[in-house]
């Protein structure tokens, strides 16, 4: 996938340029998508553009902002 950190843990990631949230289950390797205010997520696929962009220039988020789809402090 795309690095170690993946690969053990569920990780969260928010894009803010965008206004998205990611949920990566290491699970299942799948990840879901939402945007800023939205409840409902949807499956992105791993090539996904602003999935790429929140790895390389968003940041990590707690479970909690993404539940909440609200913009971390």
């Amino acid at each position: 996938m795309k690095g170690d950190r993946f690969q053990d843990r569920d990780c969260y990631l928010f894009e803010p340029f965008e206004e998205a949230f990611f949920h990566w289950d290491h699970r299942r390797r799948t990840i879901r998508m939402k945007f800023v205010g939205q409840e409902v997520d949807v499956e992105v696929p791993h090539d996904h553009r602003i999935f790429n962009d929140a790895i390389r220039s968003g940041r990590e988020v707690d479970r909690v902002d993404y539940d909440c789809g609200s913009v971390p402090g």
